[in-house]
């Protein structure tokens, strides 16, 4: 009986796990593409929207009510991100206007995560 060598093993491996896990969605159909297209001519970044969009999509062929949860989800997540960072900078702060303004802010993305957590 022979054996397999590893490095065989281990690019079937890496051929099937690519397979399982690339996202069938990431090509957006022609209707949905045009549509991402229609909405990211608007953006001052068009290069970034689309991305977002084609990284985000959960099927190829996605309507505006798609798009707009998919914004809405990013929204989400990049605020959760900004709340993260401020509370950890103001953590550290030691300057009282620095303190004051972190403050306000925290507090305000306080508000928008308890606004955003009823959606």
């Amino acid at each position: 009986m022979t054996s397999v060598p590893t490095y065989t093993l281990l690019f079937s491996s890496l051929v099937i796990s690519l397979f399982l896990f690339t996202n069938p969605a990431s090509s957006a159909d022609p209707q949905t593409q045009e549509l991402i297209d229609k909405i990211c001519r608007q953006m001052e970044d068009y290069g970034f929207c689309n991305q977002t969009f084609s990284a985000n999509l959960k099927s190829p062929l996605t309507d505006l009510v798609g798009l707009t949860q998919i914004t809405i989800e990013i929204t989400i997540q990049n605020a959760s991100n900004d709340f993260v960072y401020a509370k950890s900078i103001l953590d550290k702060a030691t300057d009282p206007g620095m303190i004051k303004v972190l403050t306000e802010c925290v507090k305000d993305y306080q508000a928008i995560r308890g606004l955003s957590s009823r959606l």
